[in-house]
């Protein structure tokens, strides 16, 4: 039977229904097959990133295990060696130094007798207040702690070293060190460190005449360089002529080597000139104030009392230096020269028994920059006790004789012209030029 136009349109309305409903079920089975696998996805991911978390959780266990086991093992390291410091070191001043060391180690550790550190300890009494006991520890006495300071002027030792030693915390040492400083700056300084005057001038004049040839020599002057670590701003500053950083120490001393005056704080690069002209000691010098009018007619010449220095420093009427050697000296000027050469090389036997007795100052200090000027003056103080209480510094270390060394102020007078302290005013004696002293000092000294 021939297809009719109806069945025409009903066998391609079923062909479209069939087709149609062929593409729905193969457009659903897709979308299911995209949902499982997009739903496989989202679960590997999530189960990815649980073990990613369980991994980093064990590593956090690990670490803080590993951490523990360290911090344990250490604590236990730390008690052993505390325990073992404390067993050899926090006795040893209570037990053997202090009740037992002998004149002769005490002066070897700590640069002056027994008796001398006892007078020490009642000089700075006042300046280091007791500590008051609490709960938690006793205090540091004060004997120890002036000891601890002494050690550590004495020797180039770390305070890490000295705390080990004394049985205390390194911050502990510093903060000793740094009060002691202090106290003898405030309370011995001002009692051994002083310009001579009256009896003790006279004593001082007489000491250079006697020992050293030059009459009316009340002192010699000189700069030495410390070691030091600069800071780090200008630090060209501080780099000397002979290339090492320092700082200078501009000091005065009399006969016997005591300090009269010191200066220090100057970068070591300044010339000896420039300290001596922004020191005090110029400005007393310059308003003539340094010593009272006190002359000696010398060749007919009223020679007023001076210091000497080198030829770094000018001439004036209260620093005598020697003649320039140009090659054409005569034999009256190398005398000269000779023996003022001989009185000024006293200031350098004290630099010298300075820095051999304390050793802070012999070697590159680590302190800092602002506090080693207080470190220098207390050394310088101490340099001072020392000697005036009879704690000499060896000789032989020093081209110094040993009578000089020994040598104690004489009381005779001397034939001086007494006049009062400087008035302007004064025309009673007439001061020579510089020049003219020189020239007086050159025909006196040429026919002894």
């Amino acid at each position: 039977m021939a297809p009719t136009r109806d069945n025409v349109f009903l066998l391609a309305y079923l062909h479209l229904l069939i087709s149609s409903a062929q593409t729905s079920s193969s457009a659903i089975h897709e979308s299911s097959s995209l949902r499982r696998r997009r739903r496989g996805s989202r679960m590997l991911r999530e189960i990815r990133r649980l073990e990613v978390e369980e991994a980093c959780q064990r590593r956090k266990k690990r670490n803080i295990t590993a951490m523990v086991i360290s911090l344990l093992y250490a604590s236990s390291r730390i008690v052993d060696v505390d325990t073992a410091v404390m067993t050899t070191y926090h006795t040893w001043w209570e037990e053997r130094a202090f009740p037992h060391f002998s004149d002769r180690e005490w002066t070897r550790n700590f640069r002056m007798s027994r008796a001398s550190f006892d007078l020490l300890c009642t000089s700075l009494r006042e300046e280091l207040s007791e500590l008051i006991p609490t709960n938690i520890r006793k205090p540091i006495p004060l004997e120890k702690r002036v000891a601890v300071a002494l050690w550590r002027l004495a020797t180039p030792c770390e305070f890490r070293t000295i705390g080990h030693l004394f049985g205390i915390g390194r911050s502990t040492a510093c903060k000793i060190v740094h009060e002691v400083v202090a106290a003898i700056i405030s309370g011995v300084y001002p009692n051994y460190v002083k310009w001579p005057t009256d009896e003790n001038l006279r004593a001082v004049l007489r000491g250079f005449e006697v020992y050293r040839g030059m009459p009316q020599c009340a002192g010699a002057i000189d700069g030495t360089q410390i070691h030091v670590t600069p800071p780090s701003e200008f630090q060209a500053d501080y780099l000397n002529r002979k290339g090492f950083h320092s700082i200078n120490l501009q000091a005065v001393c009399d006969h016997r080597l005591r300090f009269t005056d010191i200066y220090v704080g100057w970068a070591g690069r300044a010339h000896d000139a420039r300290v001596l002209r922004n020191s005090s000691l110029f400005q007393r010098g310059e308003a003539n104030t340094l010593f009272p009018l006190l002359t000696k007619d010398i060749e007919g010449c009223n020679v007023p009392a001076y210091i000497v220095g080198d030829p770094a420093y000018p001439l004036l009427q209260w620093l005598m230096k020697g003649y320039p050697d140009t090659g054409n000296l005569t034999r009256q000027q190398r005398t000269f020269n000779y023996k003022l050469s001989s009185a000024r090389i006293i200031i350098e036997c004290a630099f010298g028994q300075l820095k051999g007795r304390w050793r802070c100052l012999g070697k590159k200090n680590e302190s800092n920059i602002q506090f080693i000027p207080h470190l220098v003056s207390a050394c310088c103080a101490l340099h001072n006790f020392c000697i005036e209480h009879g704690d000499l510094f060896n000789s032989r270390y020093l081209d110094l004789p040993r009578a000089f060394a020994d040598f104690e102020d004489p009381v005779e007078h001397l034939p001086l012209n007494i006049a009062d302290p400087w008035n302007p005013e004064d025309a009673d004696i007439l001061l020579p030029t510089p020049s003219d002293m020189r020239q007086a000092l050159t025909a006196h000294l040429s026919r002894r």
